[in-house]
């Protein structure tokens, strides 16, 4: 709905977006259709569960009504996969009444969205620069190119809410091979992170000041994932938060 409140704040008359988005929906609402019924049975359900990495502080009223697992100060999330085609995806929160419905604890729920999301989107490891020749950058695209440092996008192959491949069993230790050693990453958005190798030199406090930068001026405030930056040890086999 971004693009609909831009539009809003540039004087739209409110009546001209809804009717927009009105013709928009009724264009593609057959495309879309969910088996309502289908929804109570949980063998069902169970292939479509996913995950998703969001930012804790900014949807803690959300949360409240769904079950989530902490990751440093983000929260993994569930959700179930409606539709997915070469446009986009479309799914929806999972929320404690699915979770009583099927009567499925929260590490359970955890188990099976990790396995569907990394076979449902796969991860996928980019240099910054030949990423950039094929697609629009990733907002932290231009900061980070004026370091002096090989950059890489990690994300999903759909490149949508692409982040949470932090989570993929075995991702970040394959990462740390390429690199050659530990890394810092980015949230640049909820769909990727930034990583860059550790060299000599790097100031921590520099990195975030980008980071918040970006967040404020770059990124859509609902995909914005954290300000704050982390740190996978190669020794440790572990991410920190700096």
């Amino acid at each position: 709905l971004d693009h609909y409140y831009q539009r809003y704040k540039e004087g739209e008359a409110f009546s001209d977006l809804l009717s927009d988005m009105a013709r928009f929906y009724r264009m593609h609402c057959g495309s879309m259709m969910v088996n309502v019924e289908q929804i109570s049975d949980y063998s069902q359900m169970k292939k479509h569960i996913v995950l998703r990495l969001l930012n804790y502080e900014k949807n803690k009223e959300l949360l409240t009504d769904a079950p989530y697992i902490m990751w440093h100060d983000l929260a993994i999330t569930f959700r179930w996969l409606a539709h997915q085609d070469e446009v986009g995806i479309a799914s929806a929160l999972i929320t404690h009444r699915e979770c009583h419905l099927w009567n499925i604890t929260v590490p359970e729920l955890y188990e099976v969205a990790l396995n569907n999301t990394e076979r449902l989107f796969p991860w996928e490891c980019h240099d910054m620069i030949e990423l950039l020749k094929k697609m629009d950058g990733a907002p932290l695209a231009e900061e980070l190119c004026e370091l002096s440092c090989k950059m890489y996008v990690l994300t999903n192959e759909q490149r949508v809410n692409g982040a949470g491949v932090v989570l993929y069993q075995g991702v970040l230790s394959q990462v740390a091979k390429r690199l050659h050693g530990s890394f810092y990453l980015f949230p640049s958005s909820i769909h990727e992170m930034l990583l860059v190798p550790e060299q000599e030199g790097q100031s921590v406090s520099y990195f975030k000041s980008m980071v918040k930068e970006a967040n404020e001026t770059t990124v859509s405030q609902g995909e914005v994932l954290s300000e704050n930056i982390y740190y996978y040890d190669v020794e440790k086999e572990r991410v920190l938060m700096l």
